[in-house]
């Protein structure tokens, strides 16, 4: 049975302003052994900027193309710069199954990644549900976050109700 496919690097060619090298990473999911080779595409710039690390999550329907215009100020401000591709997201491979559109399988990946590259003093930049992603981050480990900045995304308060569907998203994260 296929669980996920690749989408054709040909697709990605003559991209204006985004002429860096993609990176790709494996085994971040923690599902079965059928996901091993299920690979997430990265962006990282300027690997020993010493202003801090910057991690970009872009939202719904972007990828990490949406940070093409951040990626060079960043460089120039001598950060480390990285945009991550979510699955199912621009380079990284394509969920079959949509049982796999679980908040947790999101957001572990993302604590695996961070974790796996040895991310430090990271500046996180949210787009959209990398926003209500991102923000879950810290709780994990503050010590690693020295700022945050989120934009066009949505967290629930007692003003404004969460819908019913992005809800049920969330709330996947605790039942599994």
């Amino acid at each position: 049975m296929v669980l996920f496919k690749e989408t054709p690097k040909d697709n990605f060619n003559n991209l204006p302003n985004f002429n860096y090298d993609t990176k790709y990473i494996y085994n971040l999911l923690n599902l079965t052994d059928d996901y091993s080779k299920f690979k997430v595409a990265y962006i990282d710039e300027n690997i020993n900027g010493k202003s801090g690390t910057i991690l970009c999550i872009h939202g719904h329907p972007t990828w990490s193309y949406i940070w093409r215009h951040l990626i060079p100020i960043a460089i120039e401000c001598d950060f480390r710069i990285l945009a991550i591709d979510l699955p199912g997201f621009g380079r990284s491979d394509k969920p079959l199954n949509k049982d796999f559109f679980l908040f947790s399988n999101f957001r572990n990946l993302l604590l695996n990644f961070i974790e796996r590259l040895e991310l430090k003093d990271i500046y996180l930049f949210m787009h959209e549900w990398g926003g209500t992603l991102g923000l879950t981050l810290p709780m994990e480990n503050i010590n690693l976050y020295s700022g945050v900045i989120c934009f066009n995304s949505f967290l629930g308060n007692k003003s404004i109700k969460v819908s019913e569907n992005y809800l049920n998203w969330i709330n996947n994260n605790t039942n599994n």
